[in-house]
């Protein structure tokens, strides 16, 4: 591995990544969403601030969270803060945020105590280690330095979701996907015999993963699962112990929302994402009242929030009851009509394997919409045809972790698109990477045929 190293492929691949970063974070591009503010409330609430109960406007939440997010973002923004020694943002960030319309109550922190460009840098420096994960990967999948390099910084390094897109905006994006590569990696490092801690780590990675992102709920069971099927010795001591690190991290979660919110769940926002399968459908709802409200909100495409917004400001309930409210009525509606629900649910799937730059065309001024359209199309297509490639490892004498890990993004594709619809590309995301990675195995692979020398 260290001879490998010393021919320049690693470094060179950082140096590019870390000089794209280094430009694009002189832009001062940090941006912020609803998501990012609802985060943001969470992460003061973590640190002390008392936090009123009413509804954020900005946000799009209850200020005290409700169990709506989970608590995995948040401390590593807080982290960030304590690292940033609690200093403000700069008053270049602070006007553009106020010109967009962020209101007095977030502008304050964010004057006083939450550096947002530390969270960017930081953020990019995930990025940065995810590249290194994703060359560290594929080289311990195919031996060959060139190819992890390319691999790596068409994946990560030099991607614009990842540049542009995500690393700069406080999402738990980046961080997700960097816990993702890690733990692949992990179990590359298990598979190819170097030790059982590997396992363990890659188990906890993936318990933490969900933690912060709660769509990656099925990385845990598959990395257990897989890790069980790559060594099958003493299985049941070691699915116990497999089991433990994501069981204590997402069962305290669950217990902590079921005893402070009444929400035995994940997020007490699960159910308005249900909803999402019935936009086009709101007469597949029996209440009334929940019909009404998604006659109303049809042709927005956060329904499931809107008319959560409803129900907590307009008829007094909390969020996780609101959410079980919504929750019941989708189910109920996927009953009475499985056409819509499985329609919506495969044209979310569909959604899933697109490549997340096309959120960047969109945006006005935006990095792809600057090129021509020819050539975006193009670079939309190869990296959607590279993701398609990738799902072949299933079929293919492919290494085992790497059929784990594609294994893992198929039952997550499947699972995401079940529970939701509008922003399946969003939640692909953090598995971009896994398929492109594994692209550039299955290319080593067919490389090997022309090289009847090497093994």
């Amino acid at each position: 591995m260290v001879g490998r190293l010393r021919g320049g492929w690693l470094p060179g691949v950082l140096i590019f990544a870390a000089v794209v970063r280094i430009i694009w974070f002189a832009k001062d591009t940090t941006e912020l969403s609803p998501d990012g503010l609802a985060y943001l409330n969470l992460a003061r609430e973590i640190r002390g601030v008392p936090l009123p109960a009413d509804w954020d406007p900005a946000a799009w939440l209850p200020r005290n969270n409700q169990g709506a997010k989970p608590p995995g973002y948040p401390l590593f923004l807080n982290l960030v803060f304590w690292l940033a020694g609690h200093g403000p943002s700069p008053q270049a960030v602070v006007e553009r945020l106020e010109a967009r319309g962020v209101d007095a109550w977030h502008l304050g922190f964010i004057r006083m105590e939450e550096n947002l460009r530390a969270v960017q840098a930081a953020q990019h420096v995930l990025g940065l280690l995810a590249t290194w994960l994703a060359y560290a990967t594929v080289l311990r999948w195919t031996g060959r330095p060139w190819l992890a390099a390319v691999t790596a910084g068409a994946a990560v390094g030099l991607r614009p979701s990842w540049v542009a897109m995500f690393e700069p905006t406080i999402l738990t994006e980046a961080l997700a996907g960097t816990l993702l590569l890690a733990c692949v990696w992990s179990m590359t490092l298990a598979d190819q015999k170097l030790g059982w801690g590997w396992a363990l780590l890659a188990s906890g990675l993936g318990g933490a993963s969900v933690f912060v992102r709660p769509a990656l709920i099925m990385v845990p069971p598959s990395v257990i699962l897989g890790v069980l099927w790559m060594d099958r010795r003493r299985w049941l001591a070691r699915a116990s112990l497999l089991c433990l690190p994501p069981v204590l991290l997402i069962g305290g979660l669950v217990v902590s929302n079921g005893i402070t919110y009444g929400y035995w769940g994940l997020s007490g926002s699960a159910g308005l994402n249900l909803t999402s399968h019935f936009r086009s459908h709101p007469e597949a709802f029996d209440d009334l009242r929940i019909r009404k409200l998604a006659q109303e909100f049809r042709d927005d495409r956060g329904v499931g929030i809107r008319i959560v917004h409803v129900l907590v400001t307009h008829h007094g309930l909390s969020l996780p009851e609101a959410s079980a409210l919504l929750a019941r009525q989708s189910l109920g509606a996927a009953f009475r009509h499985p056409g819509v629900y499985l329609g919506s649910a495969l044209g979310g799937f569909g959604e899933f394997w697109s490549s997340t730059e096309v959120l960047l065309v969109g945006r006005e001024g935006g990095l792809l919409s600057r090129l021509p359209r020819p050539l975006w199309r193009g670079y939309l297509a190869v990296y959607g045809l590279a993701g398609g490639v990738g799902l072949l490892a299933l079929l293919l004498n492919a290494p085992r972790a790497m059929r784990v890990s594609i294994g893992m993004v198929l039952v997550s594709a499947i699972a995401i698109s079940l529970n939701a619809r509008g922003e399946n590309i969003r939640y692909a995301f953090p598995f971009q990477a896994l398929l492109l990675i594994s692209a550039a195995v299955l290319l080593d692979r067919a490389l090997r045929r022309w090289e009847p020398g090497r093994p």
